[in-house]
């Protein structure tokens, strides 16, 4: 038997819906929750919008839309092999696209050393790097062939300014990361900034 979601919307209200929800999960002796896709405090999967990581995105392609950087936030991963459970701090830059039928959210995570909102020793190998430089550089051409380390970067300065942007426009480009004790090379997609409005 299918149930309209939009039937039960309108004919329950959000606490019978949930003792439905409860009761069904009880039934069939399953623990359930909603996890966002994600955990980054722009609740962008509940905006409508279509998440599409920087990993999915095309190498050498040009994504623009409006820019966000979320918040700083912690996110777990689990080790396949160990199933030991890892937290990495991040935060995103996210570009916020409403020129489809279903809007898209370009996400770009950027890895951080703690959960503070002041960064330091940020390496051009660094996604942080490519946003704070990436500004810069537009700003001041020839900038980022000076310096290939950020000393100290302040994320809500960098909220501040991304969000006088109408549009940011990057390209992805394709890096390696050698790891030092096994030689792996491993490729993942980055972004540099092209042009902001």
């Amino acid at each position: 038997m299918a149930v309209d979601e939009k039937y039960v919307e309108k004919v329950m209200d959000e606490e019978e819906a949930e003792e439905m929800y409860d009761d069904v999960l009880d039934e069939f002796g399953i623990e359930a929750s909603y996890k966002p896709a994600s955990n980054n405090g722009l609740d962008l999967d509940k905006k409508g919008y279509e998440i599409v990581k920087l990993s999915q995105l095309w190498a050498n392609d040009e994504y623009e839309g409006k820019p966000v950087v979320s918040d700083v936030y912690a996110d777990e991963y689990t080790d396949k092999d160990t199933g030991e459970v890892t937290i990495k701090h991040k935060v995103d830059l996210v570009l916020l696209n409403d020129d489809f039928d279903e809007p898209q959210a370009y996400v770009c995570p950027m890895n951080l050393s703690s959960d503070k909102t002041i960064v330091k020793n940020v390496s051009n190998k660094n996604g942080l790097y490519n946003l704070a430089m990436g500004l810069m550089e537009l700003k001041a051409p020839g900038i980022s062939k000076h310096y290939n380390q950020l000393d100290v970067v302040n994320i809500k300065r960098l909220q501040k300014l991304v969000k006088k942007y109408d549009t940011m426009t990057i390209r992805v480009v394709e890096e390696e990361f050698t790891d030092n004790s096994t030689k792996n090379i491993t490729t993942y997609n980055s972004f540099r900034i092209i042009k902001v409005e």
